[in-house]
This record gives C-alpha cells, structure tokens and sequence, in this order.
C-alpha cells in the first residue's frame, strides 16, 4: 500500500511490503538565505533494494522428515550428498531434534562443495552452530539464521556434528525440496566439523542430522522496482519545490 502527502514544502512517501517498511521522504525548507533540501530514504531492514533478512525459518527445507526411521548416534559427523537443479540461496542451517526437547550440545552444521562427482574431496562453504534455543520448525529441526549464501546448481554435502545427539541413521519416510535430489549418506568420525568421505550402507534416507533452508536463486544488490519508482517520484517532488519557492 502506498500512502502519499504532498505540498508545496513537504512530500511524504511510505511503501509496505509484506510487513517490511520502506520509506522515502523529502523536505523542502525555507530559510531568509536560500532554500534546503533534505532527502531522507530509510529501508527497515537496510540498504536500497537489498534482499530482505531471512525470517526466523526458512522458507523451504533441503528435506523434510515425515516419519523418523532407526536411530544413532556417537562422537561422528554425519550428513548426507545432494545435486542442485538450479541457483539456490540457503540462508539457515539446521540439525534434527528427535526429541523436539532441545540439545544436550550445540551442533556445528555446515555445506561442502564436492571437488569431483565422486565427492572424496571438497571445501567449506558455510557453516554454523545451532543450539538448543534455535528455533523449531515441523517439530523436529532447529534452526538458526546464516548470511545469504548462494549455491549454484551442482553438487554438495551438508554435514553436521552428531555428539550425544540422535540423528535418523536409515529409514523413515522423506520428502525433499523439488530442486533438490539426494544421493546418500556420509559419515566420518570426529566432534569437530570435518568433510565426511565414508559413504553409508545404510539407505534409503539416511543421516539426518543436518539441513538446510532459504530460497530459489540468489539475493543481489539491485534496486527493487518499487523502490525505483518511489526514488523517482521523489526527485521529482524536489523539481516541483524548486521551481514554486522560485
């Protein structure tokens, strides 16, 4: 909705958007020596145009667990191979609490690009720890928020540090995200986050554990439309004011 007030002195221009605030508003002052003018553009969450700040929980789920298969756990990383279709941005991690009673630990979660299609190898992209007062969402992830990072179509493992908590070790009933697809399992020993290259005999749907959420395709700098227009509106307001006061 978008509310306007102009005059020959003032004009006052607000947007909403999904109940994020934006607002443009110039000021035409006069003094005895000259004319001022005064532009003022507040964006709620920052920045002209940027991309919005990622909501408590994500928008969509890597994979989402429907029912719960056996469970494990032990001083291991676990996690599981995935392919992108497309741009993805991910801006949560997330690990499995089975008990939806919260964490006896924090969990390190992050996502490694695999260096072949073997996955043997790779590097971190993104990592981050979620605790027991992250958030809970379909009663059984917690999730906390990360800086958007973008993921091209390819090949990854989102990976986690299990501890004294109990991640699904096979079976279960899994439904994943339309652009995603999972190949399996990995595992590697350690309490440290660690690239997991030991593949699980154990499928269907096994090693969950970690996740991740946010959004098809990336989140760039560009001005938004709307902001544009509301921009464009208010140098024009600024010519009209000059051109009256003279």
């Amino acid at each position: 909705m978008i509310n306007a007030f102009a005059s020959l002195y003032a004009i006052s221009i607000r947007y909403r958007s999904e109940g994020n605030m934006r607002s443009l508003k110039i000021e035409f002052c006069s003094t005895p020596r000259s004319i001022a003018a005064a532009f003022t553009l507040c964006l709620a969450l920052g920045g002209v145009g940027v991309a919005k700040a990622a909501p408590l929980l994500p928008f969509t789920q890597g994979a989402t667990i429907n029912t719960l298969g056996s469970l494990g756990s032990g001083d291991y990383n676990v996690g599981w191979i995935f392919d992108l279709s497309g741009s993805y941005t991910v801006t949560h991690l997330g690990y499995l609490d089975t008990g939806t009673s919260g964490f006896a630990a924090s969990h390190d979660v992050g996502i490694y690009s695999c260096a072949t299609l073997a996955c043997t190898s790779g590097a971190l992209i993104v990592s981050a720890t979620v605790t027991t007062a992250s958030p809970l969402q379909d009663g059984l992830f917690r999730w906390v928020i990360i800086s958007p990072t973008t993921l091209g179509a390819g090949r990854y493992i989102v990976d986690g540090v299990a501890g004294a908590e109990a991640y699904q070790y096979t079976g279960g009933s899994v439904t994943f995200d339309p652009g995603v697809t999972w190949l399996g399992g990995r595992y590697e020993t350690g309490s440290t986050l660690v690239f997991p290259d030991l593949t699980n005999p154990n499928s269907p749907f096994s090693y969950f554990g970690p996740n991740f959420g946010g959004t098809y395709g990336s989140q760039g700098q560009t001005p938004e439309p709307a902001t544009l227009a509301l921009l464009g509106i208010g140098l024009a307001g600024l010519g009209f004011g000059r051109r009256k006061k003279a």
